[in-house]
């Protein structure tokens, strides 16, 4: 059985993106059933999960949208051709949108870095973003717009794009 969860985000700048992209020396990880659409003005965006490449991120992030903890959030940082960064789950909420009790248990939880050799960084890629430290990753992640073979093996593979169905861009 699938299990999708929506949430809503503040607007967002980013390109189409093609889904067909990979590599003849990639690894194809295994896509869970689990389903995330972040519903933006533009239209939807729905990732699925790579649990077997990185299963405690991967709970840790369906477990933020669980909480609703993204809902309200927005993507900070929007590179074209490189990547579409969605804001720390406390930071990047509106100050109207306080944590409860429950949010405030996992908000500031971080994950080990998760990588496996062949899982690399394109176009549809959702990843961890971190801080200096490679074990910082708490709730922001990006998704890949392009290559950047430069962050394979350095930032947390955990799942991939698998609807981008936005407009007006």
């Amino acid at each position: 059985m699938s299990r999708y969860v929506h949430i809503l985000t503040q607007h967002c700048s980013v390109l189409l993106i093609s889904l067909n992209f990979v590599l003849s020396s990639e690894i194809v990880p295994k896509i869970s059933n689990e389903r995330v659409v972040f519903q933006i003005p533009q239209g939807d965006i729905e990732f699925a999960f790579f649990p077997e490449v990185a299963p405690k991120t991967s709970d840790h992030i369906f477990e933020l949208v669980t909480l609703g903890l993204y809902t309200g959030n927005h993507f900070f940082r929007v590179d074209k051709g490189f990547v579409a960064q969605t804001a720390d789950v406390a930071g990047g909420r509106k100050p109207s949108e306080p944590l409860n009790e429950q949010q405030k248990a996992i908000a500031f939880q971080t994950v080990p870095l998760e990588v496996q050799q062949g899982v690399k960084h394109h176009e549809g890629i959702v990843s961890m973003a971190r801080g200096s430290a490679t074990d910082s990753g708490a709730s922001s992640f990006f998704i890949m717009l392009g290559s950047a073979p430069h962050l394979d093996m350095q930032y947390g593979i955990f799942g991939c794009v698998r609807m981008f169905d936005v407009y007006g861009l």
